[in-house]
């Protein structure tokens, strides 16, 4: 992960100041241009980025767990 702001560096950091949170991810993904697929991260405390794989791991293992346990809202979204 390079330091600095990316390709999506100027969203992250408006959405963190937007929110008033203390980290911000962007994730783009594009299925007919992986060109534009990137992440960016904005945070107000750097020390938080040592912690990074940790809670993309976490996230990962919701999402997982999530669509394993309901395919239809993994498909479809949210139940209204």
């Amino acid at each position: 992960m390079a330091i600095g702001p990316g390709k999506y560096g100027a969203q992250a950091e408006a959405i963190l100041k937007k929110v008033g949170g203390d980290l911000c991810i962007v994730v783009v993904a594009s299925k007919t241009d992986p060109g534009r697929s990137s992440f960016d991260v904005a945070t107000s405390d750097p020390t938080m980025i040592m912690g990074l794989p940790t809670l993309l791991r976490a996230l990962a293992d919701s999402i997982e767990q999530d669509t394993k346990t309901d395919t239809d809202r993994a498909i479809f979204g949210p139940r209204q």
